[in-house]
Order: C-alpha cells, then structure tokens, then sequence
C-alpha cells in the first residue's frame, strides 16, 4: 500500500496489471481488495466515512483513526485464495502503518 496525505479527500485506487491474471481474476482481487478497505473504515460500526469529500483531515474507527488521503492498494495472486478475514487484516494493518507515518508518500507494508 502507498499512501498519500490529502486534506479532507479520501481516494482509492487499486494497481493489479496483467500479470496478476485475466480480467476476471484481476476484477476479482479488485473487488476483494475494495471491500476489505471500506469494511476497515467501517469496522465496529464507528463514525467515519469513504465520501469523496469529507469535512475533518481523519476517520475515527473504533480505536484506529485512518488518516484522509489516496491509497494505492496493490496486491498478489494470494487474493483470489485468501481467506477474506486474511486480506481484511492485512489490509487494517497497511491501514494503521500509513495512519501513524509522518507525511508525505508512504509505503505501508506489503499486502
């Protein structure tokens, strides 16, 4: 996952190319990789939002606050395999990693 600060704007994008598979596998791992992220922010059922604008700089959920800013998710073959709770907290720990970073483009683990 890379990470970008962004005020107020929360933004995500997925990088799955050809290698990853065909167009079904690479939707696939897309989908997976966007649900897991939003349930993330979502998680304990918490304030916090996905809105393309959003009035405060962080998200609080649950005992987490996600900063605003784009996210590059990227991922491997292990997402058309993975249990989905796996993917989910790699994707909470990518999370937490960009959230305590300084700013500036981050790298926040390997998912």
């Amino acid at each position: 996952m890379k990470f970008l600060p962004l005020d107020n704007e929360t933004q995500i994008a997925f990088a799955l190319g050809r290698s990853f598979g065909n167009a079904v596998e690479r939707n696939r791992g897309r989908r997976r990789l966007n649900s897991a992220f939003r349930e993330a922010f979502r998680q304990n059922e918490q304030p916090g939002s996905l809105r393309a604008r959003s009035d405060r700089a962080q998200l609080d959920v649950g005992e987490a606050t996600y900063r605003c800013g784009a996210y590059l998710l990227a991922g491997n073959r292990g997402l058309l395999t993975d249990d989905y709770a796996k993917i989910r907290s790699d994707v909470i720990r990518c999370l937490s990693n960009a959230s305590t970073s300084p700013s500036g483009i981050q790298s926040a683990g390997k998912s």
